[in-house]
């Protein structure tokens, strides 16, 4: 059973697009993560305070999606300052809360080699549900740019709905497109329509 495990972080600021930065500070805290393949990453979610930079929500959280069974490899992480290129940040207690089935489910960006265009990035998302066996209506929204290993990688924002209980369960577990150590591919309960326009990666409700 895959789960979501909350860390409380403590601070105030970091790039909007820290995915790739937050997954190498977590793996010079906890090295064990570097080479592991059954989690994926929340970022922190914030607010644009200017160009590149997000101020942290009022209370801020770094989540790990994992397999239940491996909450006790990840627990090290408590109560340890990262270092995400140069911002501190603190990480407190975790909670665990599973996954619950939903209609829709969105990903603040994914990313699917080699589809830099929405028409043809949204036909590649189609495919990859019809290899789960998933069916669902999907919405490619706003056009992301994040930058891993000192490369820039297209992304977008992604929304799924029209899904059954097991489907939805099933593509919160799986993900979709690759870099999901670095928040890319990773599904939440979708509040609402994605918004069109272009924004940072790291900026959003």
């Amino acid at each position: 059973m895959m789960v979501d495990l909350w860390f409380p972080a403590v601070g105030r600021t970091l790039p909007s697009d820290h995915g790739y930065t937050l997954y190498g500070a977590l793996c010079r805290v906890l090295p064990a993560l570097h080479d592991a393949d059954w989690w994926g990453l929340h970022t922190v979610r914030g607010t644009r305070v200017m160009a590149g930079m997000i101020a942290l929500s009022r209370a801020p959280r770094i989540g790990i999606r994992l397999p239940a069974e491996q909450i006790q490899t990840v627990l090290p992480l408590a109560g340890r300052r990262l270092d995400v290129a140069g911002y501190g940040i603190g990480l407190g207690a975790p909670t665990v809360e599973a996954l619950a089935p939903t209609n829709a489910v969105s990903a603040r960006i994914a990313t699917i080699k080699p589809f830099m265009e929405p028409n043809p990035f949204g036909s590649a998302v189609e495919k990859q549900l019809a290899e789960m066996e998933i069916s669902g209506t999907v919405t490619v929204g706003a056009r992301k740019i994040v930058r891993i290993g000192g490369r820039s990688v297209v992304g977008f924002s992604l929304r799924v709905a029209g899904l059954s209980p097991e489907a939805s369960i099933c593509l919160q577990e799986k993900g979709l497109g690759g870099r999901r150590h670095m928040g890319c591919g990773v599904f939440r309960r979708s509040e609402g329509e994605l918004a069109a326009d272009a924004r940072p990666a790291g900026e959003g409700p």
